[in-house]
């Protein structure tokens, strides 16, 4: 007997994600893109992305520390696009310990393309992700 529940597919779960806003009522992973120079910041919510995309919005507006992705838009000075435009849905996925490893998963895609805005101490090496992202590498 073999089972389907192996990292690489708990991990790349990818299913395609429709474009309407009914994909933002989900918890998952996300990513938030910078819309003046594309780097990215990867995150978690384990409410729905609209929320947590609305806290960020919030941070950036008040000038408020407690979001990356929003310090980094003020400090230079640049803009937030709507979400449409910003958020990307990279997986789906309840709140719990698989949450928590996908986002570590993606991030550290994000780190070995040296285009994060997270905080480096968030990445550790890991040979899994690198054996998973192997085939996406030059």
């Amino acid at each position: 007997m073999r089972t389907n529940n192996s990292i690489q597919n708990i991990l790349m779960n990818n299913k395609q994600l429709t474009n309407n806003t009914d994909k933002y009522t989900h918890s998952g992973v996300y990513m938030l893109s910078c819309p003046d120079c594309s780097k990215a910041y990867v995150g978690q919510a384990g409410r729905k992305f609209l929320t947590r995309f609305n806290e960020h919005k919030a941070a950036f507006r008040t000038n408020n520390q407690n979001s990356n992705y929003a310090n980094y838009l003020t400090e230079h000075t640049y803009s937030l696009g709507p979400i449409q435009e910003t958020m990307q849905i990279l997986q789906r996925q309840n709140k719990g310990a698989h949450l928590n490893t996908i986002e570590r998963y993606y991030l550290y895609r994000e780190f070995t393309k040296n285009n994060h805005l997270n905080d480096e101490h968030t990445v550790s090496p890991n040979k899994i992700f690198e054996a998973l992202l192997a085939p996406d590498q030059p």
